[in-house]
């Protein structure tokens, strides 16, 4: 796997040209969030509450789409899906993957920091 299929070097380019200084910070922010809010969907995915595991997945969604992590971001829309279908049944893969690539972002954004 390359870089690329994990960061949008363009958006992250683009966003630490706007951002200069506050770049980093932007990072370190999204990346404890991050952490927040896969909690959040763990939580609502184990209490079956799909509405709200939808919801979750959204906010983190947008936050990735921000950011430049496009397939994150697309994880957290399959599970956004999901729960705005009420059917959680593939939930728990979504979780998995949602969890694993956030841990390859992770260390892929470490070289920004």
């Amino acid at each position: 796997m390359t870089n690329t299929e994990h960061l949008d070097l363009g958006a992250l380019a683009e966003l630490q040209e706007v951002m200069e200084e506050e770049f980093s910070l932007l990072l370190q922010t999204f990346l404890q969030d991050s952490v927040i809010r896969i909690n959040q969907i763990r939580e609502m995915l184990e209490a079956g509450q799909a509405e709200e595991f939808g919801r979750a997945c959204h906010s983190l969604k947008g936050s990735c789409s921000n950011v430049g992590v496009p397939l994150l971001a697309n994880y957290c829309l399959q599970g956004e899906r999901m729960g705005r279908a009420g059917d959680l049944s593939q939930a728990p893969e979504i979780m998995k993957s949602i969890e694993e690539e956030f841990t390859v972002v992770h260390q892929l954004l470490q070289e920004y920091l």
